[in-house]
């Protein structure tokens, strides 16, 4: 450098100083919005990694923004806690520009060999898998065949649903409104329900997977199998729950405008054998999703080492440690609750066990923003908007319920609230307060979290780690 320069120039510094390229491995990628800069982009990812982290920039081919941080390390961190980014009101996924990962094709497959069994097998090969397995495209361009082969798997369990579902129905259809149902009738209609709701699940979850609808909402939204078998699991946890509401507004509507205590309609019965087959499809149901997550990937494609579990009995025996709470939950429900709603209660409160059966309206808001979660929603109104609803529905229902319900037993039996409290029965008081006392522990927990989505500032908008959906 010459005396009279003040600082060093571009051709000293390269002189004195090797060049360093980066490897494809520090860099991501991210869908290209027409309205932002180039800058936009490198500012919101320098305000997740620090700007010194943030190393070249370019738009590339088909719409894209490539990135180059500063090491691997950085990337991994980056997708780990964040995901992507977020831009005014754009929330936008971010991925690596090179994936860990090789084409496998298999040929001289039977097709009528399931993929889950082809994938299990792979898997106690050693192979992790990364995305589902799918038929390649037969190259037929008629649009008429655009159906070819992609419903194989689809079509079996949605026949059996349908017809565990009118078999359910059909059961019932010859008994009179006031009439009991037997246990000949129950057990068809109990094993009608291990059917429907399994096959339900299975046919949402090859409708996910193996569609071309289903493989579009995973790409868009980067799930996993962890992440669709979920989806599937609250989506039959809704159709449940409006199964549920349908029962309890019938026995409401029909029992209690009659003699409140001692009116019955065999729906509640029927549905209690129906729904008792919801509790035990559901163990294993939540068994599969965590199952998956054992074994399944990042979203942002990022392969992790796993101990291999070579027994399912050993994932099972974890499952059940892991969620002994929920299992046991579901075990008491559906058995215990199965007895009190068909034997138990000796034809008595039908109207009240509507009301009961009515506690499974929050379900669908309760999966939807789980729904909304894992596809990265967490921060859209419609997010906001549903929890509201869902805590209104869910004190209405859940906690509320419980004094009417008492009300309207103290008016039939002519003495006040607490006249009508004190003449319970012990065991029906103990069923109450284990009824009641969860749901208002659930509020609690729901009334905090709203209230910290409501009170978050809007600076923190621009904090994208629920884009991952945890």
């Amino acid at each position: 450098m010459l005396p009279y320069q003040q600082t060093p120039s571009y051709s000293t510094i390269t002189q004195q100083k090797a060049a360093t390229f980066p490897s494809k491995l520090q860099a991501v990628i991210i869908p290209a919005v027409d309205t932002l800069k180039l800058e936009d982009y490198v500012t919101a990812i320098g305000s997740l990694v620090q700007p010194k982290n943030v190393l070249f920039s370019s738009r590339i081919s088909n719409g894209r923004i490539c990135i180059y941080l500063s090491s691997k390390e950085v990337v991994d961190t980056f997708l780990t806690d964040y995901g992507g980014i977020k831009i005014g009101d754009n929330v936008i996924r971010a991925r690596r520009l090179v994936t860990p990962a090789n084409r496998l094709l298999l040929s001289s497959v039977c097709s009528s060999i399931p993929h889950h069994i082809l994938e299990k097998y792979l898997a106690e090969k050693g192979f992790h898998l990364l995305s589902p397995m799918s038929f390649l495209r037969a190259g037929i361009q008629d649009p008429h065949y655009s159906h070819h082969k992609r419903l194989s798997s689809l079509v079996p369990y949605i026949l059996l649903s349908i017809i565990a579902l009118v078999v359910s129905i059909v059961i019932v259809s010859d008994l009179h409104w006031e009439e009991h149902v037997s246990i000949n009738r129950g057990f068809v209609i109990f094993f009608s329900g291990l059917v429907f709701f399994p096959s339900l699940y299975l046919a949402l979850v090859n409708t996910i997977l193996y569609t071309n609808s289903g493989r579009r909402i995973i790409k868009t939204y980067k799930l996993n199998y962890s992440d669709v078998y979920d989806i599937s699991n609250k989506h039959v946890s809704a159709v449940q729950a409006l199964f549920c509401c349908i029962t309890g507004i019938t026995a409401i509507c029909y029992s209690c405008n009659r003699n409140v205590l001692r009116t019955s309609h065999y729906i509640s019965e029927a549905y209690a054998w129906f729904g008792a087959a919801y509790f035990f499809y559901d163990i294993w149901s939540m068994y599969k999703v965590y199952s998956a997550k054992l074994s399944s990937d990042h979203m942002n494609g990022d392969v992790k080492e796993k101990k291999k579990m070579f027994l399912n009995v050993s994932k099972w025996i974890r499952y059940l440690k892991n969620n002994f709470v929920i299992v046991g939950h579901h075990i008491f429900i559906g058995c215990f609750g199965f007895l009190v709603i068909t034997y138990l209660r000796g034809g008595l409160g039908d109207c009240f066990f509507g009301f009961v059966y009515l506690m499974e309206a929050s379900t669908p808001f309760v999966s939807l923003r789980g729904v909304l979660s894992k596809i990265g929603m967490k921060n859209s109104p419609m997010y906001v908007i549903n929890g509201l609803v869902m805590l209104a529905v869910f004190f209405i229902c859940r906690i509320a319920m419980f004094p009417y319900v008492i009300y309207m037993y103290a008016e039939s039996i002519k003495v006040d609230f607490m006249s009508a409290v004190y003449t319970l029965p012990r065991g029906c008081i103990i069923s109450i307060m284990v009824l009641l006392l969860p749901q208002l522990y659930w509020f609690y927990l729901m009334v905090t979290g709203a209230t910290k989505v409501l009170r978050r500032p809007v600076v923190n908008n621009n904090n994208t780690k629920n884009l991952k959906g945890k």
